[in-house]
């Protein structure tokens, strides 16, 4: 029992430690990317379809034409980016919406290489190289769609590596927004208890509240309130836990906090549940001892 206990508190140590020094090295002020849309596009509330799960929730903001001018604010999961339009008005699109930009970085991708090719004749083409790793190329022209053997549309482009190398690869390697350096944002997640959380902030500036809370994920204009949308907080009220938490806002002034998703949490059935979900250590002291908690970061982005 006494090696098992001594164990046990090395292995915290240990873990104390990882998360206390590691530092996160995020890039947060570059410029955002100006750009236009291609197609027609909904804006969502988070870099997701519409619809709730257990840790997230997503809903359509509204709409925009293709042509309209937008600045890129900020990458996403599964290649989804968050843009402004010139209202302030602020979601998420997938980024085939997006114009592709004529030099860009060659996507991450785990455990492979991108080929360039000779040629597009999938039977005769040979890799003229290979590029590992985030190298900024220059886009020379692309060739007409071509169709899978399951008849899906295949795009493809020739570009120009760094050191002058000239080849084709699918479209796909290449992100559509060109910048070296994306901007990127720091938010950690936060739970709470929902009533004490609606008690602190409803009727405070909105300015504050983006303080505390990191940039919104999204913002809608409706009805002369503006509605802030924010991913990382969580609130739970007995057995439910709501996400897509929103600062409804008007004059700058919060007047309610609404949600985009609530799930069923079985564990809130538990009598004590509610009065373990202590803010201070769920959001602060609790994280010391979780490994995932912190991550670094390259410039990109990429864990």
């Amino acid at each position: 029992m006494k090696v098992i206990v001594i164990a046990a508190l090395i292995a915290a140590m240990l873990t104390f430690a990882n998360n206390f020094f590691q530092k996160d090295e995020r890039i947060f002020d570059a410029e955002p990317y100006p750009t236009k849309l291609i197609h027609k596009t909904d804006l969502f509330s988070n870099h997701f379809d519409q619809g709730t799960h257990e840790e997230w929730a997503s809903i359509s903001i509204g709409t925009a034409a293709a042509g309209t001018p937008v600045k890129v604010m900020e990458p996403g999961r599964l290649q989804w980016y968050k843009i402004q339009l010139a209202d302030g008005t602020m979601g998420w699109v997938p980024e085939e919406n997006l114009q592709a930009s004529k030099e860009g970085l060659i996507r991450r991708a785990r455990n492979k290489h991108v080929h360039l090719w000779d040629n597009l004749d999938f039977r005769n083409r040979k890799t003229i190289k290979e590029v590992n790793g985030r190298e900024w190329v220059t886009r020379l022209e692309t060739a007409s769609p071509k169709l899978s053997r399951g008849g899906t549309p295949m795009h493809f482009s020739r570009i120009r590596t760094e050191d002058g190398t000239s080849g084709w690869v699918d479209d796909y390697d290449i992100e559509r927004v060109g910048w070296k350096q994306p901007r990127l944002i720091d938010r950690q997640e936060w739970r709470f208890n929902k009533s004490a959380f609606l008690a602190d902030w409803q009727g405070k500036p909105v300015d504050e509240f983006i303080q505390k809370f990191a940039e919104p994920a999204a913002i809608q204009h409706n009805n002369g309130r503006d509605i802030y949308f924010f991913n990382n907080i969580f609130l739970y009220d007995g057995d439910r836990k709501e996400m897509g938490i929103q600062a409804i806002a008007r004059s700058g002034v919060i007047e309610e906090i609404g949600r985009t998703g609530r799930v069923t949490k079985w564990i809130g059935y538990f009598p004590l549940s509610e009065a373990l979900r202590i803010p201070f250590v769920i959001n602060h002291i609790w994280g010391i001892f979780d490994l995932a908690h912190n991550d670094s970061y390259d410039n990109y982005g990429d864990a």
